[in-house]
């Protein structure tokens, strides 16, 4: 039976990558996917509910002291995502500065769990972010995570659907977290029926000239792709214009994914020019070196 000491964590304070990597110290053996329910229990979440939810993903109700604590998660949700709400939850329960904003407890939206910004005074949101950085960490560790990455070349949307199934995570989950840690600068975009849910970027990515609520580029692969549900389409090169702020005559290559009920995921990288030889110095554009 998994045990697992709380005074160990809350000496940590209110990091959350360190705090999931508190809790992820005490689990003998750790290797994916992290039994998260499991760890849940033994921090003293007496109950995971699992309800139908209307505008919600998941909840927490727990004493001002955080004590004890049951975890409500929307039960339409496949097993990977249950996983991440648990996750996020936990984040709210082990951080001491995270403090309800009604009596009912923590009441977590779909956008809460997708929040990876926040900005300075939107003390909800931090909170929120926080909390997926806990999930994220706890159910993928960075550790791990290197070592996963570092057995595939280059980057691919193949690569993001491995990883997830190996962290038994969710593609979205999965495509975040490969876009903080690949070591190619690239960003994945969210879409639902031709229009931006939102957007994750790699740090030292170009700006990007779309938005949330924006529809998917007209010349973009993503909304030209005609692929079947599940099939992942061949990188291709196009102008940095369609997707880049100030292109400075940047090409992109574009890789899209359609996924059930109208969701895409796009993965966006820098084309890379190969020096040319050749003695009258023409430019010769080639294929990412990541190409499949």
């Amino acid at each position: 039976m998994l045990q697992i000491d709380r005074m160990e964590i809350d000496d940590v304070g209110g990091n959350p990558v360190k705090l999931a990597q508190a809790v992820l110290n005490q689990v003998i053996d750790l290797k994916p996917p992290v039994p998260v329910r499991e760890i849940a229990k033994a921090l003293d979440i007496y109950e995971i509910r699992e309800e139908s939810l209307v505008e919600l993903e998941g909840g927490l109700v727990t004493p001002e002291d955080k004590s004890e604590g049951a975890i409500l998660v929307n039960a339409d949700r496949p097993e990977t995502r249950k996983r991440y709400t648990i996750g996020h939850e936990l984040g709210h329960y082990l951080n001491l500065w995270h403090k309800p904003a009604s009596t009912e407890g923590f009441r977590c939206s779909t956008r809460d769990l997708a929040a990876t910004t926040f900005k300075e005074g939107s003390r909800a949101i931090q909170m929120e972010v926080e909390a997926n950085n806990f999930s994220s960490e706890l159910l993928m560790p960075t550790h791990q995570f290197h070592t996963s990455l570092s057995r595939r070349a280059g980057i691919d949307i193949d690569h993001i659907l491995s990883v997830a199934d190996e962290y038994f995570v969710s593609r979205e989950a999965a495509a975040r977290r490969y876009i903080e840690h690949s070591a190619e600068p690239s960003a994945v975009v969210f879409s639902y029926e031709g229009t931006i849910r939102y957007i994750k970027a790699h740090p030292k990515f170009p700006a990007l000239d779309v938005w949330s609520k924006d529809p998917l580029p007209i010349n973009s692969i993503s909304q030209r792709s005609s692929l079947p549900v599940g099939e992942v389409s061949d990188w291709d090169i196009i102008d940095g214009g369609v997707w880049l702020r100030d292109t400075k005559g940047q090409r992109v290559c574009e890789q899209t994914l359609a996924q059930v009920n109208g969701y895409r995921l796009t993965l966006i990288a820098l084309e890379e020019p190969i020096e040319d030889d050749d003695e009258y110095g023409e430019e010769d554009w080639t294929p990412p070196t990541f190409h499949r």
